[in-house]
């Protein structure tokens, strides 16, 4: 569930708040993780829902962060 303040409930009213909530502001795409034995049932939710997923890494133990080939972008330059 997507939180929103109890305050901007209470100033725009439970559907507009919803609806900033959804839709206001830059674009982003939500980032989570995922056990590996439930790939199979993401996919089918994917399918499903029409919701499209990209698999970008896995988390293993050790320390520090190996990237496999280079890094594309180092994000978006609001300013520039």
């Amino acid at each position: 569930m997507l939180p929103i303040s109890p305050e901007l409930r209470e100033l725009l009213g439970r559907e507009e708040a919803r609806e900033c909530a959804l839709r206001g502001g830059a674009d982003y795409e939500l980032c989570f993780t995922a056990a590996a034995d439930q790939r199979d049932a993401l996919m089918y939710l994917s399918q499903t829902l029409d919701l499209p997923l990209t698999r970008i890494g896995r988390i293993a133990e050790g320390q520090g962060v190996h990237v496999d080939g280079e890094a594309a972008s180092g994000g978006y330059q609001h300013f520039a």
